[in-house]
């Protein structure tokens, strides 16, 4: 009896053990989302933007935009899962210099909530500073290349199951709201538009339905239908063009 007692107490301390290790890795990975790239340099980009061509650009929002809208122009759709507007600004700086589009609408952020949920709140209000700024600088880069730039708000995360919301109690929905505050005046500040998608989502009603719910944090084809008005039936004339090869979905 004493054996099995002893046997139970080492698997329950080992499974503890395991849990603590799993958790401490994880927030170590998500706190490093908050840093910037090693070797960060921000591509600089000559000549003018390629007519008729849009990037879907940010994180798993982005990347799961499925099925892409169709339109009479090339779309091309640049989404990196669970990565956060810091580590993000290099790729979107590459991407203009590479595929050259007349308009880009961005949807980030989310991920810098997630990972700003498990730090201090100092450095939680840090990592909103350099969210902004990242977006920021994005926009400005829109801007000096010519591309037509929305901004969307940050899709908030809906009804999170028992351990996101034990875990993040309440920081990721409070760090969504201060950003999606403050970017309708930095995309003024940009030359850009801010657009909220939440309702398009939200039908009428005072929440996101169930038939557009992944899962908290993600959509389903049906939301991405819904939110397909935000998508430009056709670019500004003064860019529009042939449609060129390549970049599309």
């Amino acid at each position: 009896m004493r054996l099995r007692l002893l046997l139970l107490l080492i698997l329950l301390a080992a499974g503890i053990g395991w849990l603590v290790f799993a958790f401490g890795s994880w927030r170590d990975g998500k706190i490093a989302m908050l840093e910037p790239p090693p070797a960060v340099v921000i591509a600089a980009t000559t000549g003018p933007a390629e007519p008729g061509r849009l990037l879907l650009f940010g994180d798993s929002r982005i990347a799961q935009w499925k099925p892409a809208p169709e339109r009479d122009y090339p779309i091309i759709i640049e989404g990196h899962p669970g990565q956060t507007a810091i580590r993000l600004l290099p790729r979107f700086a590459a991407v203009l210099a590479q595929d050259r589009p007349a308009a880009a609408i961005l949807q980030l952020g989310v991920n810098d909530a997630v990972a700003a949920a498990v730090v201090s709140p100092a450095r939680r209000r840090r990592a909103l500073d350099d969210t902004l700024d990242a977006i920021d600088r994005m926009a400005a880069l829109a801007r000096a290349n010519g591309v037509d730039l929305v901004i969307m708000a940050v899709i908030p995360p809906v009804r999170p199951d028992l351990k996101r919301r034990i875990l993040f109690r309440g920081e990721v929905d409070a760090y969504v709201a201060a950003l999606n505050a403050a970017l309708p005046a930095l995309a003024a500040r940009n030359g850009a538009r801010f657009e909220d998608p939440m309702p398009y989502l939200m039908a009428g009603g005072d929440d996101v339905p169930e038939r557009f719910r992944r899962d908290s944090l993600h959509l389903t084809p049906d939301a991405y239908a819904a939110l397909g008005p935000l998508v430009p039936a056709a670019l500004p004339t003064s860019q529009k063009a042939t449609p060129s090869v390549g970049g599309a979905d």
